[in-house]
């Protein structure tokens, strides 16, 4: 059984799964775009409009008339509340909000949920985010470009983890449209595309670059000539010139 995985390479086991696939029934639940691990599967449960593969899977439990304990609500509230950003992400809906009310009833934890989400931050992720933020530029696309070059993340002692959540804090920029945070790599740069309108499709832009994802989440990385003038736009960066492309 596979949840929330739309490729067969992003579950770390391309391999051995197309071999059990020749003996044994694989199932597949998921609401991203699908993959070709749709092909591969025997039975699929895909419903891109649901918010969450969390929301999914109440469903099923409910229809199998399953008993639900409160730990369980509390891993399935996990799910819906971080793949909808705490119920505020344009893919929230009515069954989302509704679900997460039921879960609560059925015992759900949501205050350890909120607080283990809450926005707490340490000194070094905030001296990074300052040195970040003062060179952040919204180019003519409407996408707020933020640049993490190898010698930020060595002067602030931190690492790629500490970039966590900065996407998703630029959406919030007034007049911006998504965000996009490129951190350089010995690859090349690492992209970030993270939108909350419901009309800008981030996936469609990272394919361009040669990588995927959805509507709302996606990710690539390319050189420095694939995204100059693309993306960056009047503002290209210097990174090392590479002439190959790798998929996110």
């Amino acid at each position: 059984m596979i949840l929330d995985c739309p490729d067969l390479k992003r579950t770390g086991f391309a391999t051995e799964l197309t071999k059990l696939a020749k003996s044994k029934p694989i199932i597949l639940i998921d609401h991203h775009q699908s993959g070709d691990l749709l092909k591969l599967a025997s039975v699929s449960v895909v419903d891109r409009a649901a918010s969450s593969t969390c929301e999914l899977m109440a469903g099923l439990i409910d229809d199998l008339r399953s008993p639900v304990t409160p730990s369980m609500a509390t891993a399935l509230l996990l799910g819906i509340h971080t793949d909808t950003g705490g119920l505020q992400y344009p893919n929230t809906t009515s069954l989302s909000l509704s679900l997460a009310s039921k879960l609560i009833q059925l015992g759900a934890n949501y205050d350890q949920i909120r607080m283990l989400f809450s926005p707490q931050r340490e000194l070094k992720k905030l001296k990074l985010w300052g040195l970040i933020l003062g060179n952040v530029s919204v180019n003519s696309l409407g996408i707020a470009v933020a640049r993490v070059t190898k010698d930020i993340l060595v002067e602030t002692n931190a690492t790629s983890n500490d970039l966590l959540g900065l996407a998703k804090y630029l959406c919030a920029i007034e007049g911006t449209k998504a965000a996009l945070v490129l951190t350089e790599t010995d690859q090349g740069w690492r992209g970030s595309l993270r939108t909350q309108s419901r009309t800008f499709n981030v996936g469609r832009l990272a394919k361009l670059l040669g990588g995927n994802g959805g509507a709302k989440v996606a990710g690539f990385t390319a050189t420095e000539e694939a995204i100059s003038g693309t993306i960056v736009g009047e503002a290209p960066i210097s990174a090392p010139k590479k002439t190959e492309r790798s998929k996110y």
